[in-house]
Formats: structure tokens, C-alpha cells, sequence
């Protein structure tokens, strides 16, 4: 299973409008006319599927994708194996500006000094990923 990105991080709770005292009023209704000027959405976090996908999938190859935009690699790379761990999952590729340039691969194999595969592009990243040990499967 390779969980690309994360399926939506937030989904609208409720949305608001201000009033002509400039107050914040909720907006009910299927259609909202643009003639009404500017909005706001409060967001709430949706649930997190990463996290379940080892007891759907016990013997699964899960890999997860960490993009980072805040810190530096070193951050990223922590980040991805944080994931590793509170999500069971075998692999995790970690990339954004935080990164920085390419790909990373975290896993519990990965021993260098960054802690994890660099890939320059997205070609060594499929081919890492095409070559990784899968987790050995139990028969039925």
C-alpha cells in the first residue's frame, strides 16, 4: 500500500460571513450568492487513514509520504521516521522544501548518515521503491 498524501488534511465545518456591525455570522443555505462579498471557513482536521491501514492490511507493505515544508532535511528525515513509528508502517518518503532537492526514503533498513535513501529524482524513487524488500507474506 503506498499512501501517496494525505486524502484531504482538513474539510470545511462551517462557514461565516460578517454582518454590517462587522460580527461574524454563520452561513446556511445550499447556494451562496458571490454577491455576498468575502467568506470565511473554519477547518477542522479530518481522520488520519495512515494510521489504520496496518490492522486493515496486516502484512502489508505500507509505505507513507511525509511533505515538509518547515526545517531543514535533518527535520524531514525525523519526521518520516516519527511516521514509521506511530503508524507501523514499513517506509515512509519524505520530500518538500524542507527536504530540499529529490526524494528520501525512510525505513528501519536504512542506515546512512541522513537515515534515510536519498533519490534525485522521481526515476530513482520508483526504483528504489520497486526494489525495497517487501514485509514476507503468511499463506492463508
Amino acid at each position: 500500500v503506498f499512501h501517496a498524501a494525505a486524502v484531504s488534511d482538513f474539510s470545511v465545518a462551517a462557514l461565516y460571513r460578517r454582518d454590517s456591525e462587522g460580527r461574524m455570522e454563520p452561513i446556511s443555505g445550499r447556494k451562496i450568492p458571490t454577491r455576498d462579498g468575502s467568506l470565511w471557513a473554519e477547518l477542522t482536521p479530518t481522520p488520519k487513514i495512515l494510521p489504520k491501514l496496518r490492522s486493515w492490511y496486516p502484512h502489508a507493505w505500507i509505505v507513507g509520504w511525509k511533505y515538509e515544508m518547515d526545517g531543514d532535511r535533518a527535520d524531514a528525515v525525523a519526521r518520516g521516521r516519527d511516521q514509521l513509528r506511530s503508524c507501523a508502517t514499513d517506509g515512509c518518503v519524505v520530500n518538500g522544501l524542507a527536504y530540499g532537492p529529490g526524494f528520501g526514503f525512510v525505513s528501519s533498513t536504512e542506515s546512512d548518515i541522513a537515515g534515510c535513501a536519498h533519490c534525485p529524482d522521481e526515476d530513482a524513487l520508483f526504483g528504489l521503491l520497486g526494489s525495497f524488500p517487501r514485509r514476507p507474506r503468511r499463506s492463508a
